[in-house]
């Protein structure tokens, strides 16, 4: 979620209970996402996105907000991570956010969407109730553990930079949001110096905006249509390989890569004149340090962090349905895959993954299976206008 607004009195962000210098909390890691739990004033459990692509706190299901009492004071119109068209929140002052027992915000502005334009829970697999964030951490140092699963927040006062294993980075912080200096690589083997936003509320690895420079341009090789998962949905566009990405002394080779013009006749000023985002299929290679307050990024990078990122081989983009989330369905199928060329369809409900019924599956574990090797077969029996048919075909790269 990319809000192009500025909530005044949000200024205070989170504190510690007064005997801490830092707090640990779990997340699980769902489908690119990363998910933590937090209390609302006290009675609502919540389950929250943990997004440093964002800057407040913002819940998506109006009707149970209201039954909390929550007031609302102004609508606001936000921008999805597509940037197609606007959407709208009401605002509402002063409720009281706990994540786990020692970090409160007793005074924080929360934004609940009109409606659920996200729909979120079908996408990851996970009843999910909204996006928290990470400027309104601005006052602190935070570091997201992806193999331990934690993320573990630090006073400044008590932090001390890490010595060992880490890479110290520049960041720009702007409107509580992290940018990162890069250089990408075209096929073509044009250099382009890039700004990019570090997204932990995006389920790619790199997101560039091709009209952000002339250079910038779609590789001939590229397949279209829904290609990635952000907090406005699917995102729409392109997707092709640079030839490579680098930071620091890291380097990432044919990069599966989305590219997506934004729409000008929106309000991009938001946009801080950034080329794309990084998103969490290439953070979750390293342990990060952000360092939000000396405009700092630590990185230390996970064993093997270069192995190739797993990419679906199918060409099937699936949804989870049902009371239980564990029934799935082919929200779409991107022409000439080899879903496509087996015959399946958009709105087909899959029931059995070679003998094993769907419903056992989670989401990101079915996910995987179209991630695994060229070559390894697939077969599916799917539901379609009450008929049961079968389908087999082999995983191969797209690009």
């Amino acid at each position: 979620m990319f809000g192009s607004i500025s909530l005044s009195g949000q200024d205070h962000g989170f504190q510690f209970a007064r005997d801490k210098q830092s707090v640990t909390i779990p997340f699980k890691y769902e489908n690119g996402f990363i998910i933590i739990e937090a209390k609302l004033n006290e009675k609502k459990s919540l389950k929250l996105i943990f997004d440093t692509g964002a800057q407040y706190l913002l819940l998506f299901n109006k009707t149970e907000m209201d039954e909390l009492g929550l007031k609302y004071n102004r609508r606001y119109p936000l921008v999805g991570s597509d940037m197609s068209e606007p959407i709208f929140a009401h605002l509402s002052l002063g409720a009281k956010l706990n994540i786990g027992r020692k970090i409160i915000d007793q005074h924080n502005n929360v934004l609940v969407l009109e409606k659920d334009y996200f729909q979120l829970n079908e996408f990851i697999g996970l009843k999910v109730d909204g996006i928290i964030g990470a400027g309104i951490f601005k006052n602190l140092v935070f570091e997201v553990n992806y193999r331990k699963k934690r993320i573990r927040f630090h006073r400044p006062s008590h932090f001390k930079p890490p010595r060992k294993k880490y890479q110290t980075l520049a960041l720009e912080v702007k409107r509580g949001k992290p940018y990162l200096q890069t250089k990408v690589t075209m096929p073509n083997d044009t250099v382009i110096a890039t700004k990019l936003l570090l997204d932990t509320g995006a389920a790619l690895s790199l997101l560039l905006h091709t009209n952000a420079d002339e250079k910038l341009k779609r590789p001939k090789k590229f397949i279209k249509g829904k290609l990635a998962l952000g907090l406005g949905g699917f995102l729409r566009g392109y997707q092709a390989k640079v030839s490579k990405i680098e930071f620091s002394s890291f380097q990432f080779d044919d990069l599966v890569t989305n590219f997506q013009d934004y729409n000008t006749a929106l309000d991009t000023s938001f946009l801080n004149n950034r080329h794309g985002i990084i998103g969490n299929d290439l953070l979750s290679r390293f342990t990060a340090i952000f360092d939000y307050p000396n405009q700092k990024l630590y990185l230390k990078p996970r064993r093997n962090y270069q192995k190739p990122i797993a990419f679906d081989k199918s060409g099937l983009i699936l949804i989870a349905t049902g009371n239980n989330l564990n029934e799935y369905v082919v929200n779409d199928v991107i022409p000439l895959s080899p879903a496509s060329r087996a015959g399946l369809l958009p709105n087909d409900l899959i029931i059995k993954v070679g003998w094993v019924p769907a419903r056992w599956y989670t989401l990101k574990g079915l996910t995987k299976k179209f991630q695994a090797k060229a070559g390894k077969k697939v077969n599916l029996t799917i539901l379609r206008n009450g008929k049961k048919l079968k389908f087999s075909f082999k995983l191969r790269s797209l690009l």
